[in-house]
């Protein structure tokens, strides 16, 4: 038995020394025991520092936690486990991503004598696919969410509960169709980035704000108590929003309306946004650069 599983590590260490892929052995207690070249670069450490440590104790840990690769395979009962991704942990040092496989070498009583692991870094098509994921829910001039990012995290708040509730102010560019008329989409476009920038830098946290349309806003406030608080908060944001926003040789005007509406225990997302969107349209009609509910 002694000799096969010699024979069996000498065969592993022969192999994998050369793999351009990640590759390890660890023990019956799932300790790494080697590891080749391509897995030290992979897990961004030397072989010093990671032998003697499990490949879990790099993953980040997940929430809630779930088994590691090596304990589903213990409790499966099969020889293998196949491409499980997972995030590392890395110090100082961008995101990275693993395809992970694990096989079990067993004696002849079915027990794990030692563990196999094949590591693939997969970690720029997990940029590529998030960035894909990212340009789906955010627009691009302004870095915000757009409408559908918008959607799917309002959606996640309804309906709503307890003392606290949201609310929704619709907002609207009052100036932008001058502005582009008169010096070019590329100054309306500054006003734009600068109205969003000013209106991010006064939300709290956990409230959203997105671009849905040319030069429309939409602001959702985590946390209000009363129609009264979501009209102070607005017309704070109303007034941090606007003012001039250099442009060139010149300071473009820039002023905001807002429609607000509170969260009922009945709203749908449709409901809430229709009913901010009326607000809206009372605060241009009434003279513009103000906050109507």
């Amino acid at each position: 038995m002694r000799n096969r599983i010699k024979r069996s590590e000498q065969m592993f260490r022969t192999a994998m020394v050369g793999a351009p892929q990640g590759m390890a052995l660890s023990n019956a207690q799932d300790q790494i025991t080697d590891l080749n070249p391509a897995l030290q670069v992979i897990l961004g450490a030397d072989k010093v520092a990671i032998l003697g440590l499990k490949l879990a104790d790099f993953v980040v840990p997940s929430d809630p936690p779930v088994p590691t690769c090596v304990e589903q395979l213990r409790a499966s009962g099969e020889d293998r486990v196949s491409q499980h991704e997972h995030e590392l942990v890395r110090v100082d040092a961008p995101r990275a991503w693993i395809e992970h496989s694990v096989s079990a070498i067993r004696d002849d009583d079915g027990a794990p004598m030692f563990f196999v692991h094949h590591v693939v870094d997969v970690t720029e098509r997990r940029l590529r696919e998030d960035d894909l994921g990212y340009r789906a829910q955010h627009d691009v001039l302004t870095g915000l969410l757009n409408r559908d990012g918008l959607l799917s995290r309002l959606s996640d708040r309804m309906p709503i509960h307890g003392s606290m509730t949201l609310a929704v102010l619709y907002c609207d560019l009052d100036n932008l169709k001058p502005i582009n008329d008169h010096y070019g989409h590329a100054a309306g476009d500054a006003v734009l980035v600068e109205v969003a920038r000013r209106i991010d830098a006064h939300l709290r946290r956990g409230d959203l704000v997105a671009r849905i349309g040319g030069d429309e806003f939409v602001i959702v406030l985590d946390r209000v108590a009363s129609e009264s608080d979501a009209v102070a908060v607005a017309e704070k944001i109303c007034t941090g929003a606007g003012g001039p926003v250099p442009f060139g040789d010149v300071d473009l005007t820039a002023t905001v309306s807002m429609g607000i509406a509170v969260a009922e225990p009945d709203d749908t997302v449709e409901s809430l946004l229709g009913r901010a969107d009326n607000a809206l349209y009372r605060a241009k009609a009434g003279g513009r650069a103000r906050v109507s509910t």
